[in-house]
């Protein structure tokens, strides 16, 4: 009698842990789809935020990058001299570009030598000039930064975005003056309403993110 107790025991114990039932299983799923929501909205909530940081230290890092072209006298390719560095911006676009133009006598225009894309769904919303001597800002929708080899001096032409930025840069009286701003380039990320923004000061070449 007594074996036949214990081989009953032994037999629901072993029955009664055989597994999960269908209703315990459902809870664990309804848990990890809940728990995955959760992470799923908070991960898309950061992503904006961290792709406009990524878009604004990537920036930063790109103009000076080419400020550091214009001091070390980085040629245009391995034969060529560059007199002048660009980089040309565009308003309402997410792609932006490294330009230059050689020191011959009659110079050539080198167009996209190296190309940026900001992070998806970022775009430059905003480009500002400040005068340094007071006066109004100006709001070019694209824009040429210029950097002369060897002393980096910046320069800032206004809505020229192709070659003819070259008549000014090798015109003395012209570019004398495009040094006195401050620029402001703002990233944008539309869907969200997000910004910042990054500065170069013009008198200094100073790059700062806002």
């Amino acid at each position: 009698m007594k074996s036949k107790l214990i081989t009953i025991w032994r037999n629901y114990n072993l029955n009664s842990s055989s597994g999960f039932t269908v209703v315990e299983l459902m809870v664990v799923f309804t848990i990890i789809i809940l728990l995955s929501s959760v992470i799923i909205i908070n991960w898309n909530n950061q992503t904006p935020g961290r792709s406009l940081t990524i878009g604004q230290n990537e920036l930063v890092t790109n103009i000076r990058k080419v400020q550091s072209y214009a001091v070390s006298s980085r040629n245009i390719n391995s034969t060529v001299p560059a007199k002048f560095y660009f980089l040309k911006f565009q308003e309402g676009q997410r792609v932006y570009s490294i330009n230059a133009s050689d020191s011959a006598i009659n110079p050539v225009y080198y167009s996209d030598l190296e190309t940026f894309n900001l992070p998806t769904g970022l775009i430059i919303s905003d480009i500002t000039l400040t005068p340094t001597n007071g006066g109004s800002n100006l709001s070019p929708t694209c824009l040429m930064m210029s950097m002369s080899v060897i002393y980096g001096k910046t320069y800032f032409l206004s809505d020229i975005c192709d070659a003819s930025a070259l008549s000014i840069v090798n015109n003395p009286a012209s570019i004398a003056t495009r040094a006195n701003y401050n620029l402001t380039l703002t990233l944008t990320h539309p869907q969200k309403n997000i910004s910042k923004s990054v500065t170069v000061y013009g008198l200094t070449s100073k790059v700062e993110a806002n």
